[in-house]
């Protein structure tokens, strides 16, 4: 399993959750994306938010990276209110301390793999050897290493979804947040990405936030979160978990 570079980054405080949304409301025009969504990320946590087309998962992944500003309610990271940090207090705060995988990868497509995913690892100050030999790693694990020296038109977009989760993981984030994560890939893939995430959660003690309408990928985690017309609702259960 591959070992990730320390760089030092900013930890929660003793018995404060890594994340805390509070009264979420997100507004579009006449649309409430989110209506008074709360919900708490602690370390350790494996959660799937889950929910029809429109209901607002990906709304709600975005306000707790801090990708977009609640128009009402508050998103807590460590204790701190991430929309009133600076801009470049926010972008510290992704690059150090989030996993972001998207739902179409999103690799920046004048870079390598190799240099997608030790991207945030350079900025945050690791030198090029560790860098590289940590996303090297990476895609070894995630079975595309051999794609180290292509650029994303030269891959599949299965491959593509693949090095995102690497680049995603490399850096050692507290918290993964995944937005479709298995939507590109085929089924012996997404099972292996999602038992490396799933894995990570248990080894490092980080959380993933992963948001699907997958019953087979929200299996994976320990608890659901449903949502409806920007609520949340209680899960098949019967109650929230």
């Amino acid at each position: 399993m591959s070992q990730n570079v320390e760089f030092s980054p900013g930890h929660d405080k003793g018995g404060t959750p890594l994340v805390r949304a509070e009264g979420l409301r997100v507004t579009y025009g006449l649309t409430r994306a989110l209506d008074g969504v709360d919900l708490t990320v602690e370390r350790g946590d494996s959660i799937a938010i889950i929910g029809s087309s429109g209901s607002g998962k990906s709304t709600l992944l975005h306000c707790l990276s801090g990708l977009v500003a609640p128009s009402e309610g508050r998103v807590l990271c460590s204790g701190r209110d991430v929309n009133v940090m600076s801009d470049s207090e926010r972008s510290s705060l992704r690059r150090q301390r989030f996993g972001f995988v998207f739902q179409f990868g999103q690799l920046v497509p004048e870079l390598t793999a190799m240099e997608n995913v030790s991207l945030n690892m350079r900025l945050n100050g690791v030198g090029r050897r560790p860098a590289e030999e940590s996303a090297r790693s990476w895609l070894r694990d995630l079975g595309v290493e051999e794609l180290a020296r292509r650029r994303p038109g030269e891959m599949s977009g299965g491959q593509q979804q693949r090095v995102a989760v690497a680049r995603a993981l490399a850096p050692g984030p507290d918290i993964i947040f995944a937005d479709e994560p298995t939507g590109a890939l085929d089924t012996a893939n997404g099972e292996l990405v999602l038992d490396l995430l799933i894995q990570q959660v248990s080894i490092r003690r980080c959380a993933l936030v992963v948001v699907t309408h997958d019953d087979k990928v929200a299996a994976y985690a320990e608890r659901e979160v449903v949502l409806r017309d920007g609520r949340v609702v209680p899960s098949a259960t019967g109650a929230p978990r």
